[in-house]
């Protein structure tokens, strides 16, 4: 087993940080040179408290002495009397390593100190004066507090934050805070305190770009792990700029690589994704919640200032009761970044499980609700013209190159599979289309099906209203609502409203009993789980070219037919192209064969792709 660099739980030691060397230079500038005091802010896993520590850990070099340095997990203490005791105790080691018992004013207050009880006001008092006496020997005194969040339960008074501000203005000691939250905020259900006032916030927002390289180029050149442009998209869609997610992918890669040394080892990033996905869950689980309880700075009191439904308000529209400045500070933590025209949180994983929380925005939700509706009807529609509960993917290709929208087939393949990948969410066309599209499908088949839902009127008498309502979705979900008229807002909600009420009245979204072609279903079912559950380590050999094996075909795209067969006990992802299923099978359309299976040949292996081709056998 190689030395795995990765660090997937607790503090990561300097040796192995990867990247970060913008925030360690400038954190040794703030505390070894400027000497300020520092609330080092940032999601949970960002690696604040690795860092600080690394820094600390150089303090003695850079000062040329030993400062008086006291870090305190804060989360281990039950009370602010504790943490008073464990920098006392510190504070005692250091005096007498450095022989300063030797002040009659240091010793003085040390023995009022350990005669006086914690709880007491001269307790405090004769610990700053202490501290003072220390500083006037020219000695650096550090004062880290980590998961200093848990203050906000552990003092009980603004006494408790006012000791902290006087340690640093009267005694000299240089603070350092770390925590996820704000000081403000952390201070806020003890009253008034100005601690945050004296801190100067050091937010922590994970990796950038040059991180990101230098963990890639750790994996090749230390690992010989050799990772295409798509499975790094892979690891950046998941891991954004968590460095803690992006180790665990690292750890996970490292520890599954093949013993071979001469050839750059491959490997399946969705099946790496397998192995630490509930670790994934789990953390963004745990960021969402924390998420729902922090507010943004303005007003403190307000439910509606959650950080979480500002997100949530921007990636999913629409923007009302959000200013620019709300924006500018969520981008300022990194809770927010942009990607071309497009806003992201924290990753675009993230920002995908955010939309699937419940939301609500009144007005939006007519919108989103016409939007569902109008779906169901065409799906409806076309499981009674096919008979079926299952429509296969050549249906809607059919149907979306017939209305002109052919060409965004692609990306629709693309977002359907990332969508099981990242959430186990199955997902067809229709499921991931814009209204837009929907629209043009209730159009195209408005006489044939559609107008018997819409009291049998002709398509003009719907056109506009339904337009109207399309239009609307993009300034509404985008901010842009200032595009609409305030008599546009309010006709739209009507029509919405009619829509809604005029189909609710039919059978339009009603279901279907289907009773002949259940078992197919099952059988196409069965083939697409089995696909997707494939979670697998071993890699293609150039021993199994030539070799005959049974294709399971699993789920369509518009060009090809994925699927797995079984090799030596193991099973393997394939996939077939179009053009081989036509040559043997011209008259079949490509959606018959799934669920089934083919007997196949492997006709080439590629290694540095871990693929296979695979030529289908004619069948006697």
């Amino acid at each position: 087993m190689q030395d795995n660099i990765f660090v997937t739980g607790g503090r990561v030691p300097k040796s192995r940080l990867i990247g970060y060397e913008r925030y360690l230079k400038e954190l040794r500038n703030h505390l070894f040179e400027n000497h300020n005091n520092i609330s080092i802010v940032g999601l949970r896993r960002m690696g604040k408290s690795s860092l600080i520590n690394a820094v600390m850990g150089e303090a003695d070099e850079i000062l040329q002495e030993a400062p008086l340095s006291i870090i305190v997990d804060l989360g281990l203490l039950n009370s602010f009397d504790e943490l008073l005791e464990v920098i006392a105790e510190e504070v005692f080691d250091y005096i007498d390593s450095n022989d300063l018992s030797k002040d009659l004013q240091i010793d003085r207050y040390c023995k009022k100190l350990k005669k006086t009880q914690t709880c007491k006001i001269q307790y405090r008092m004769n610990l700053l004066m202490l501290l003072q006496r220390i500083n006037e020997y020219e000695k650096r005194c550090y004062l880290v507090i980590d998961e200093f969040d848990a203050a906000s339960n552990l003092f009980q008074t603004s006494a408790d934050f006012e000791f902290l501000r006087e340690l640093s203005s009267r005694s000299r000691v240089q603070l350092v805070t770390v925590s996820r939250r704000r000081v403000y905020m952390i201070e806020y259900k003890t009253g008034c305190s100005t601690l945050d006032g004296i801190m100067m916030t050091f937010i922590v927002r994970g990796f950038d770009e040059n991180d990101v390289k230098k963990y890639y180029d750790l994996l090749e050149n230390k690992y010989r792990v050799g990772l295409s442009d798509e499975d790094k998209y892979k690891i950046g869609y998941f891991s954004g700029f968590f460095p803690y997610i992006y180790s665990l992918f690292g750890f996970t890669l490292v520890n599954s690589i093949s013993n071979e040394e001469n050839d750059t080892y491959v490997l399946d990033i969705n099946n790496i994704f397998k192995k630490i996905e509930i670790d994934v869950q789990n953390h963004y689980s745990l960021v969402y919640d924390l998420m729902k309880d922090e507010i943004i700075p303005g007003d403190i009191s307000n439910d509606k200032s959650r950080v979480v439904e500002k997100l949530m308000s921007v990636l999913l529209g629409p923007i009302i009761n959000l200013t620019s400045g709300q924006i500018d500070y969520l981008l300022s933590l990194g809770y927010l970044y942009k990607k071309g025209d497009d806003y992201y949180s924290l990753s675009e994983y993230y920002s995908d499980y955010l939309k699937n929380q419940e939301y609500h925005v009144d007005g939006w939700n007519l919108i989103i609700e016409m939007e569902k509706k109008l779906k169901l009807m065409v799906r409806r529609q076309a499981q009674r013209k096919l008979m079926s509960e299952e429509i296969p993917y050549e249906y809607w290709q059919d149907l979306f190159e017939s209305i002109g929208e052919g060409t965004t087939l692609g990306t629709y393949d693309a977002f359907i599979e990332s969508s099981w990948n990242a959430f186990h969410r199955e997902q067809d066309l229709l499921d991931v289309a814009g209204i837009g599209v929907v629209i043009k499908i209730i159009k195209f088949g408005w006489e044939t099906y559609y107008t018997k839902f819409f009291n049998n009127d002709a398509w003009e008498c719907w056109k506009g209203k339904l337009n109207l309502c399309v239009r609307a979705r993009n300034p509404y979900a985008h901010g842009n609502t200032h595009l609409l008229t305030i008599e546009e807002v309010r006709i739209v909600n009507e029509y919405c409203k009619e829509i809604l009420n005029t189909i609710g009245k039919t059978n339009a979204c009603d279901g279907i009993e289907i009773m002949n072609v259940r078992e197919d279903a099952k059988r196409r079912r069965k083939a697409r789980d089995e696909y997707y559950q494939i979670s697998v380590d071993s890699v293609v050999s150039e021993q199994m070219k030539g070799t005959t094996i049974i294709f399971v075909a699993a789920l369509q795209n518009r060009n090809s037919i994925k699927g797995y067969y079984i090799y030596q006990n193991k099973p393997y992802r394939a996939t077939i192209k179009e053009d081989e299923w036509r040559t043997h099978y011209p008259l079949d359309t490509m959606g018959t064969h799934l669920g089934n299976k083919y007997p196949a040949i492997i006709f080439e292996v590629n290694r540095k792709q871990n693929s296979v081709v695979l030529r289908l056998k004619e069948q006697s």
